[in-house]
């Protein structure tokens, strides 16, 4: 039993948080102890390396925390004008906040708010390089880059885990890169709660 008993946790009744921490401590006490299970140094090193570099994939590439707009700066903003309709104003990029495990969730806070409905949209790309999209949220990610429908190499639908998919290059001989995501038609008999989301998007440019 929670120690205060506050009634509707979910809808604002806070004291049983009051400990809770605002940053992503239990995250990485998580991944600590996961890395001293680890058998080699260079595992351990390579998962240390992985926290460390998290929203900062290294030069020419990119990171955004979809449901945070202070860190998403690829997320196409919403911008209405004179023309715009009752639909455009619905269908908008709207936040998520999500409830997990009662409110004792130990994922990054980058998974608790997501954004639906959204373009991210990358410029200044080299048409010589090779990219990669990774995608970390929940369930499936059904993900299009120009338009063009692409199946992901690495597909984990866990809290956190990663899809990735490889960018065809003649997609960006422009310089330019815009993301859109197709909705799962298999989740309407779902409860909100369980259906698919995206988190974060990186685009990583691939080293020879």
């Amino acid at each position: 039993m929670p120690i205060y008993g506050a009634s509707g946790a979910e809808r604002g009744a806070f004291l049983d948080f009051i400990e809770y921490p605002l940053n992503n401590r239990w995250w990485y006490e998580d991944q600590f102890e996961e890395i001293k299970q680890l058998k080699s140094e260079d595992e351990k090193c390579q998962r240390l390396l992985t926290i460390a570099n998290w929203e900062n994939p290294g030069p020419g590439s990119f990171y955004d925390d979809i449901g945070n707009p202070a860190k998403s700066p690829h997320v196409l903003d919403f911008v209405p004008g004179d023309s715009t309709t009752a639909m455009q104003v619905y269908t908008k990029p709207a936040t998520t906040y999500w409830w997990i495990d009662q409110g004792q969730f130990r994922g990054r806070n980058s998974w608790l708010t997501t954004m639906s409905r959204i373009n991210v949209v990358y410029e200044g790309l080299d048409p010589d390089a090779q990219y990669t999209v990774r995608i970390a949220g929940y369930g499936k990610s059904l993900l299009r880059v120009d338009d063009q429908r692409l199946e992901p190499t690495v597909n984990e639908p866990g809290f956190g885990e990663f899809k990735e998919f490889s960018v065809p290059t003649e997609l960006h001989q422009d310089r330019k890169l815009v993301l859109s995501w197709d909705r799962p038609d298999d989740e309407g008999h779902l409860n909100w709660r369980e259906r698919s989301r995206n988190a974060e998007v990186w685009l990583l440019k691939q080293t020879p």
